[in-house]
């Protein structure tokens, strides 16, 4: 061992080197000299030589003792105190420690939904995994998609946490992994640690997407970051300012917008696409949550882009493409976000077409041993299977199951991202899964669609009673459903996960239609006019009304 050899050196070399000196010290001041001054200097010289003797014996004494440690670490022993008391020491020699390798069966990186999933499920599926270690940098960990309503309904970003506990059993690590050794299976974390994997989760998140506008950089502009001091320091800012433009009128940007006018501030909404949500919904339903918007006194200026922002260190005027400028005392950009890939990246691991670590129909990045997860995977279309940006908590933690199950040996296929989307603005909640009319449209489906407009108790009169309208989105060559879209009261929310749930499993409008169903009087619509089962109707009678018409073109009537 190489141990050994550096410890045997250390003793063989004084043992020669001194005699050796000893030899031509005598040689040099006279090995014969009588002299009184030759016995003197022969007398010291003698001196010299058992001194160092004693100092090698001693040195013998504690290489011997530190490689009896080594030995038996290497061997798993542990070397009691009462032990190392006994072993004869100088009192001035302390024994370096030997640090135990750490090694944990499946190593997570991230502790956000998909991290936290992903350490449940794996323990709950795999009762043969051993040790679980989650690394997390964020010594707190937010609800992400909470974090708009931290500054008006909750009122705190503390109120807006994940407690510890819920990873269950696995081990909690505070720290930032700041490498991957593929080859050894071992991270390490910027405090130091080196920690051993047998399999090893990637669920690093996303970043905010944070464009190149002049002005970006002064104080007081905002991005949607998952980190409490900074969300606190946003909070302060809050407080002092009056005038907010928010910059995105996607989910988040509406979101904000939303949580801030409760605050008394005065809120413009800045969108670049025609409408808020145009990428997640049709335009009825885009226009009808800009209507509630403005019912709530938030100015919502779509079609326009920010030219630059405006200030002397601090922002006061946000100037848009059409030339307009708008006061500003804050900046919120909620644009979106990218894929925090830079570990993934620095590991060599293979990057998608949208920037997300490339991963398998398991999971599985181009390491086997690795997996990703979330939003710092790439995403691939349930309808196209061409990889898709779509970043959702509710993907996240449905990835981290699929990851949790393909651990050991491959069983459960990802069958691609479906998109299920819902928020409420005011008293009014839209909800979108699958594609919308428009996406169907532009992926080649030629599309029917089905709607139906009801109450969602019945009858209409009962307290708390909205409004609901659901149109279904189905695919006119197979009646699958491809999308829905609901927009209403709350139960919008629990709708909305019932058509994904239909989508996912291909079910066809013919299906919907014939669909068992329980209703209440204070809890859903009336079974005569229920929103799904109508709406699949209505889509059969557009198939059954496009064939006839399509026979009369051909003059196939019969």
């Amino acid at each position: 061992m190489q141990w050994e050899i550096v410890l045997a050196l250390g003793i063989a070399i004084p043992i020669i080197l001194i005699p050796v000196a000893f030899v031509l010290y005598l040689t040099i001041f006279g090995l014969h000299a009588n002299t009184k001054e030759a016995r003197e200097r022969r007398a010291a010289a003698r001196r010299l030589v058992r001194e160092a003797m004693q100092i090698i014996r001693n040195k013998q004494a504690v290489d011997r003792s530190i490689l009896e440690a080594i030995e038996a670490a290497e061997e798993g022993q542990a070397v009691s105190r009462e032990a190392e008391s006994e072993a004869a020491l100088p009192t001035w020699v302390t024994p370096m420690p030997v640090p135990a390798a750490e090694k944990a069966e499946l190593v997570i990186v991230g502790g956000s939904a998909a991290g936290i999933q992903a350490a449940i499920t794996a323990k709950r599926l795999n009762n043969n995994v051993g040790k679980i270690t989650v690394i997390r940098k964020e010594s707190k960990v937010l609800v992400p998609c909470g974090i708009p309503y931290i500054f008006g309904t909750l009122g705190s970003a503390e109120k807006n946490l994940i407690p510890d506990g819920a990873i269950g059993d696995a081990e909690l690590v505070i720290d930032e992994v700041t490498s991957i050794d593929r080859e050894s299976q071992r991270v390490t974390t910027a405090g130091g640690r080196n920690i051993g994997y047998d399999k090893l989760i990637l669920a690093t998140g996303s970043l905010p997407a944070v464009p190149p506008i002049p002005g970006r950089e002064l104080d007081n502009v905002y991005t949607v970051k998952k980190d409490v001091e900074y969300l606190q320091a946003l909070d302060k800012a809050l407080a002092k300012a009056k005038d907010v433009v928010v910059i995105g009128g996607g989910f988040i940007g509406v979101e904000f917008a939303d949580e801030l006018r409760k605050r008394g501030l005065n809120v413009t909404i800045v969108e670049l696409l025609p409408h808020c949500l145009s990428l997640n919904c049709d335009e009825p339903f885009c226009i009808r949550v800009e209507e509630e918007l403005a019912k709530a006194n938030i100015k919502v200026l779509c079609g326009n882009g920010v030219n630059q922002i405006l200030g002397n260190g601090k922002v006061s005027h946000v100037e848009l493409s059409s030339g307009e400028q708008l006061k500003a005392d804050l900046v919120m950009m909620a644009i979106g976000s990218a894929p925090n890939t830079r570990l993934a990246q620095e590991a060599g691991l293979e990057i998608g077409a949208t920037k997300g670590i490339k991963v398998d129909q398991y999971m599985r990045t181009s390491d086997p041993n690795i997996f990703a997860i979330g939003d710092c995977a790439e995403k691939y279309s349930f309808f196209t299977a061409k990889p898709v940006p779509l970043r959702l908590a509710s993907i996240a933690t449905n990835e981290a199951r699929i990851a949790t199950s393909n651990l050991f040996r491959p069983c459960v296929e990802n069958k691609g991202v479906i998109g299920v989307f819902s928020t409420r603005v005011g008293d009014v909640a839209v909800g979108t899964a699958g594609l919308t009319e428009k996406a169907a449209r532009e992926a080649g489906f030629d599309v029917l669609i089905g709607k139906a407009s009801a109450p969602d108790k019945h009858p209409g009169s009962m307290p708390g009673a909205q409004p609901m309208q659901v149109n279904l989105i189905s695919d006119r060559s197979s009646g699958r459903i491809l999308g829905g879209e609901a927009y209403g009261g709350v139960s919008v929310g629990e709708l909305t996960n019932a058509l994904a749930v239909l989508v996912a499993n291909k079910a066809t409008a013919e299906d919907i239609r014939f669909s068992q169903i329980g209703t209440h009087p204070a809890l859903t619509g009336s079974p005569i006019v229920y929103h799904i089962v109508n709406a699949a109707e209505q889509a059969m009678v557009a198939y059954h009304e496009s064939v006839a018409k399509e026979r009369v073109a051909d003059k196939t009537l019969v």
